[in-house]
């Protein structure tokens, strides 16, 4: 189990996030094509052509991985800048 934190009027409280899974995707640029790879994710890869696609991407391509691991109901994050070269994910049930 994983504390997260999050801001409620100011102050910050903490709360479990059970299975919370982050993943650090790099990011390459090439001929047009953004693709992105997870090393911790064995044969992972996902690839789009404008940076409106990468976050949809990401959501359905991790909740597929998650899926393949016995999770039914998973919401996936992806906050800070998507300009890599990493770009980190995090995956947790829902």
């Amino acid at each position: 189990m994983t504390k997260s934190s999050f801001i409620s009027h100011g102050k910050a409280m903490a709360f479990d996030i059970p299975d919370r899974h982050e993943f650090a995707l790099r990011r390459q640029d090439k001929d047009g094509i953004i693709s992105l790879v997870c090393d911790d994710i064995d044969g992972f890869f996902v690839a789009v052509k404008s940076e409106d696609e990468i976050r949809p991407a990401i959501e359905r391509g991790l909740k597929k991985v998650m899926g393949s691991r016995g999770y039914k109901n998973v919401t996936v994050s992806t906050d800070g800048s998507l300009a890599g070269p990493l770009i980190t994910s995090t995956a947790h049930p829902a």
